[in-house]
């Protein structure tokens, strides 16, 4: 393989960081809107619920766009989705297993164990997350 022809992984990479930008600006946008939207109705109170439910869920997506890992992803849905309950339920099981899996790890690099005892003690356990 020649060394100066892109990779997959870097296409892949410049395509995510692409679509992130433009989701960004989009939300960014939506953010604008949703600001003005009391002075556009003539008070906060005035403003339809199912409007201001958007609006929430433009900010979950904003902060979807900017998360660092999965467990910042999983934070983000109740917001996107209105409510825990609406999540699907394989995204729920995932972000339990994500959940799961960051206690354990710093639960074991608490205990100076590292990963393997955190995984000996998963699978000794018995116990899921949830």
């Amino acid at each position: 393989a020649a060394s100066s022809s892109p990779t997959v992984g870097s296409a892949v990479a410049n395509l995510n960081s692409q679509a992130q930008a433009v989701v960004g600006k989009a939300t960014d946008r939506a953010a604008d809107m949703c600001q003005q939207l009391p002075q556009l109705f003539g008070s906060p109170d005035r403003v339809p619920p199912a409007v201001l439910e958007r609006c929430k869920q433009a900010a979950g997506v904003k902060s979807l766009t900017s998360a660092a890992g999965p467990g910042d992803i999983c934070k983000s849905l109740e917001q996107v989705f209105g409510s825990l309950d609406k999540v699907p339920k394989e995204v729920q099981e995932k972000c339990s297993q994500v959940n799961a899996f960051g206690a354990l790890t710093g639960a074991a690099g608490a205990a100076g164990g590292g990963l393997p005892s955190a995984l000996g003690a998963l699978t000794g356990s018995g116990q899921g997350v949830g």
